[in-house]
C-alpha cells in the first residue's frame, strides 16, 4: 500500500480534472523518447501550482527569461534555450549558457548559476533551479 504524505493528499484535493490533466501533460512531455522533467521537478510544479505559492518562482522564471533571451544575439527569442536544449537538467543549462561566445554586459555564467546584473541591483539563478522553471514555463505554455 502506497502511504500518502498530509501534504500530497492536500495537493491532490485542491486538483481540478483540468490542472491535473495539465500536470498530466508536464509530466508525458519527452524530448528524443526521454522524459524532459524528472518526476521530482513535476511534483514541486504541482505543489506550488496547487498551493499557490507561485509569486516567487514567477519572478524567477522572468529573470530566467531575460538571461534566455540574451543568449540569442540574433532575434533575442528565448524559446530555444527552453525548448531546444533536451531534457531539463542543470548540466543542460548551464552548457547551453557556457557555449554562448559573447553574453551582453550584466550577465555572466558563474560556477551554480547565472548572474544578471541591472545596473541598480543583481539576480541570480542557479542551475539546479532552472528544470523546476522551466517546467513551469512548459505549465504556463500548456495550461
Amino acid at each position: 500500500m502506497d502511504s500518502i504524505s498530509a501534504e500530497e493528499l492536500v495537493i491532490e484535493e485542491g486538483k481540478s480534472g483540468e490542472l491535473t490533466a495539465a500536470f498530466q501533460i508536464i509530466r508525458e512531455t519527452t524530448i528524443n523518447d526521454v522524459p524532459k522533467f524528472g518526476q521530482k521537478t513535476c511534483r514541486e510544479v504541482a505543489r506550488v501550482v496547487a498551493c499557490r505559492t507561485y509569486a516567487p518562482a514567477l519572478l524567477e522564471l522572468c529573470h530566467l527569461i531575460v538571461a534566455a533571451s540574451a543568449t540569442d544575439r540574433i532575434s533575442g527569442r528565448f524559446e530555444n534555450f527552453f525548448w531546444d536544449s533536451g531534457p531539463a537538467r542543470p548540466s543542460a543549462f548551464k552548457g547551453n549558457l557556457s557555449q554562448c561566445s559573447a553574453l551582453p554586459g550584466g550577465l555572466t555564467v558563474q560556477g551554480a548559476g547565472v548572474e544578471i546584473d541591472y545596473g541598480e541591483g543583481e539576480f541570480g539563478i542557479t542551475f539546479a533551479r532552472m528544470p523546476f522553471l522551466s517546467a513551469l514555463l512548459e505549465f504556463l505554455v500548456t495550461s
